[in-house]
């Protein structure tokens, strides 16, 4: 498991460095998981959907953007 977990947290921090040498995906971020903890907070089903999908397509689109392939 430890090196599951190593190989898993090089790949999400070489992605991160990737995705926050753009200033404003950070704020984007930071609004998008805010309204993933909403949408679970209120019990709301459905929004915490939306809100996963539109975070994990916002991520993927900055990845095919680039041309780049996230590690892991």
């Amino acid at each position: 498991m430890k090196n599951f977990y190593d190989f898993l947290f090089v790949g999400i921090k070489e992605n991160l460095s990737h995705l926050y040498r753009d200033p404003g995906n950070i704020e984007k971020i930071l609004e998008q998981h805010l309204e993933i903890f909403q949408a679970i907070r209120n019990h709301d089903d459905a929004q915490a959907f939306l809100a996963m999908q539109k975070h994990i397509n916002f991520v993927l689109g900055f990845f095919r953007s680039l041309n780049l392939k996230p590690v892991g």
